[in-house]
């Protein structure tokens, strides 16, 4: 699985971009006892950013080594993971990738308007 998080990468940024792979993945494990959990990307993103309440869940030297490690691969770790609605099963790539940091931005903010929406269907 690593070697889909890493193809198509500089040489000088795979050994960062395993290094934050590896520390989400052990974040993950500490905090919510699985492997990669579903929303990951984003609670961690959030948390070591300090943004909204998430924040109390990571310690400030685990946020640090976050914010120090996307800034110098220049991107994020997201999991792709589309399904088939009737099925279930994967649709196209599945698994943890990088994504640059302007890809990432464009993705928090497609996430954080779909989170808009639903809200705004749950108050009416």
């Amino acid at each position: 699985m690593m070697d889909y998080v890493v193809r198509n990468l500089p040489a000088r940024n795979v050994l960062s971009v395993r290094i934050l792979y590896h520390l989400m993945c052990v974040l993950s494990e500490r905090y919510f006892a699985a492997g990669w959990n579903t929303g990951l990307e984003y609670s961690l993103w959030h948390a070591a950013h300090n943004i909204g309440r998430r924040r109390r869940f990571i310690c400030r030297c685990e946020a640090g080594q976050l914010r120090k490690l996307a800034k110098r691969i220049g991107g994020w770790i997201v999991f792709d993971c589309t399904v088939d609605s009737l099925t279930h099963h994967p649709v196209g790539p599945y698994g943890p990738r990088f994504v640059s940091m302007q890809q990432w931005m464009e993705i928090l903010a497609q996430q954080q308007q779909t989170w808009k929406v639903a809200l705004d269907k749950i108050i009416r």
